[in-house]
C-alpha cells in the first residue's frame, strides 16, 4: 500500500536488482490490468526512513519525490533495496530511525508522519506542512 492524499491507496510494487516498480490494479470487465505508476532506480534512493516501533511503515527518499508504503515484509524489502543499491549502483542508502518523518510528494510539498504507542489502539497521524516559496 502506499499512502496519498493522506489516505491510504491499494498498490503493488515489485522490487529488482535494478528499481522498484510500482502499480495500479484497475478491473476492466472481468480483467484486471495493470498500470505501471513509477519505476525507480536503486540509484534514486537517497534514504530509508522506519519508525523506532514495530509496525510495517517504510518511506522510501528519492531524488524527486518519497514514497510511503506499508507492508508485512517490510525488513525483507528494506534490506533488498539497500543490497541492490550497492551491489548494482555502488550506493550506500542510509537507513534513518525516527518517530518524526517529513517526506516530500510530487508537487514538492511536504508531509510528516508521526509514529505513536498506543498498546490499546496504534495509529499514525499524517499532516501537512506549507509549500516552501521558491525565489
Amino acid at each position: 500500500s502506499t499512502w496519498g492524499r493522506l489516505k491510504p491507496e491499494k498498490r503493488d510494487f515489485v522490487v529488482t536488482n535494478k528499481a522498484i516498480y510500482f502499480g495500479m490494479r484497475k478491473k476492466k470487465g472481468n480483467d484486471i490490468l495493470y498500470k505501471l505508476t513509477r519505476r525507480l532506480e536503486h540509484s534514486s534512493v537517497t534514504s530509508i526512513s522506519l519508525s523506532t516501533l514495530q509496525d510495517s511503515f517504510f518511506i522510501i527518499h528519492a531524488s524527486d519525490y518519497d514514497t510511503v508504503l506499508m507492508d508485512d515484509r517490510k525488513t525483507e524489502i528494506v534490506t533488498k533495496i539497500i543490497e541492490y543499491a550497492k551491489e548494482e549502483y555502488g550506493k550506500n542508502v542510509q537507513l534513518v530511525f525516527s518517530d518524526n518523518i517529513t517526506y516530500k510528494i510530487k508537487t514538492s510539498d511536504t508531509r510528516s508522519v508521526f509514529f505513536q504507542s498506543n498498546p490499546s489502539f496504534p495509529t499514525t497521524n499524517f499532516t501537512k506542512k506549507k509549500k516552501k516559496k521558491k525565489k
